[in-house]
This record gives C-alpha cells, sequence and structure tokens, in this order.
C-alpha cells in the first residue's frame, strides 16, 4: 500500500475505469472518506447523468455548469434517437486486420440503448468488453444498410488503418460503402477515455454525421 500514502487525509477519492477494482482497497484503507465511482467505460447517458449530479453536489459552486452540460448532452442524443430509431446499423471495432461486431448489449451498446438505432445483425453475442469476431464476408452476407467503425489502432497511437478499410474490395461491394454510410467514430472518445463531456460530445457529432441535426 506505499503507493497509496499520500491519500491518508483524502475526504474524497474518485475512482474511473480500471481502477475501480480498488474500491474495496480504499474503502478499507480510507474508511472515513468517501468514493465515487465514476466508471463510464461502457457509455450510457443514464449513468452518466448519475455521476453528473453527483459531482455537482460535491462541487456546487460549479454545479450550474455540469447540470447545464448534462442536460444539452441529453437533448441531443433524444434529437438524435428520434431520427436514429427508424434506421438499422452495426458497429463494427476494426483492430489491423481483424474485426470484432457489438450488438445490443456489451461496450458499445450506446448505439443502440441511447442513440436508438436498431439493430442491422440480429444474435451478435458481446459481453462486456468483447464482442463477436467477424471477417469482410460476414458483412458482405449481412449487408448493413449503416456501419459505424471505431479503429482501434488509431485508438492506441498505431497508424490508422480505416482507409485501408474502405479500399478493400469486399466492403466497396457494401450497400453501406456505396450509399456513403459508413461512418468513422472517434476512436478516443469511443474507446479510450469514454465517459466526460468532451468525449461525450465528440461521440454524439460522430453519430450526427448521420443525422445532420446538429452541425452549425
Amino acid at each position: 500500500m506505499e503507493g497509496y500514502k499520500n491519500f491518508y487525509c483524502s475526504e474524497l477519492i474518485i475512482l474511473d475505469g480500471r481502477s475501480a477494482t480498488l474500491y474495496s482497497t480504499f474503502k478499507t484503507r480510507y474508511p472515513e472518506a468517501n468514493i465515487l465511482d465514476a466508471t463510464l467505460t461502457t457509455y450510457n447517458v443514464a449513468t452518466q447523468e448519475v455521476v453528473a449530479n453527483n459531482l455537482a453536489l460535491i462541487f456546487p459552486y460549479v454545479s450550474e455548469v455540469i447540470l447545464s452540460t448534462m442536460n444539452k448532452i441529453k437533448e441531443d442524443i433524444i434529437a438524435i434517437e428520434a431520427v436514429a430509431k427508424n434506421n438499422e446499423a452495426l458497429f463494427v471495432l476494426s483492430n489491423g486486420d481483424s474485426l470484432t461486431a457489438y450488438g445490443e448489449t456489451g461496450r458499445f451498446n450506446s448505439l443502440h440503448t441511447d442513440f436508438g438505432f436498431q439493430t442491422a445483425v440480429e444474435g451478435i453475442v458481446s459481453e462486456a468488453q468483447h464482442g463477436t469476431a467477424i471477417n469482410k464476408e460476414y458483412l458482405t452476407a449481412h449487408d448493413p444498410m449503416i456501419i459505424f467503425v471505431v479503429d482501434r489502432a488509431a485508438a492506441i497511437g498505431e497508424s490508422s488503418g480505416f482507409q485501408s478499410f474502405l479500399n478493400d474490395p469486399l466492403i466497396q461491394t457494401l450497400s453501406a460503402y456505396q450509399n456513403n454510410q459508413i461512418y468513422a467514430l472517434n476512436a478516443q472518445a469511443w474507446y479510450t477515455v469514454t465517459g466526460g463531456f468532451t468525449s461525450t460530445r465528440q461521440m454524439i457529432q460522430d453519430i450526427d454525421q448521420f443525422t445532420q441535426l446538429l452541425s452549425d
């Protein structure tokens, strides 16, 4: 516990993501401290609102800014959902030559549960952080009308493979490609630093590439 010695007088400890596993450790070590788990690795707007409300109580001098920002995020997502609910989409994580699809459960379910898109492919198994491994033939077999792609390589500082994905002859046979309905999602916002206001606004902008409701 040497690394935690500087917390000895802490009144508040905020955890997020992987550090959330230390909740019990900190609770035992610092029983007088308030501990807030702000984890939003699997983003959803309801959990973000709970975290925002808690932060507004903890930091009353910026509560108005926190709550107004949260309300604007909710309004924008509701506006997008009204359009998206009439469309089917598939969420794909690209990692070099590997592809993974996600559905209504798992890490990226907010595409459906918050932003409102119907599922383009039924029966995708996506639990916790993992989806279903697919290939380009899978995409041509199901031919989703809208595809959202997160490039994991870009998220971890490697060269983006999105353009190579678009240049693949099989991908170019897809209806989504031919109708310009393949959209790149910001890798940092969706994969690396999910849950903050800045990343959520980026997520909204990414989806608005399709809905075109909020662009200036």
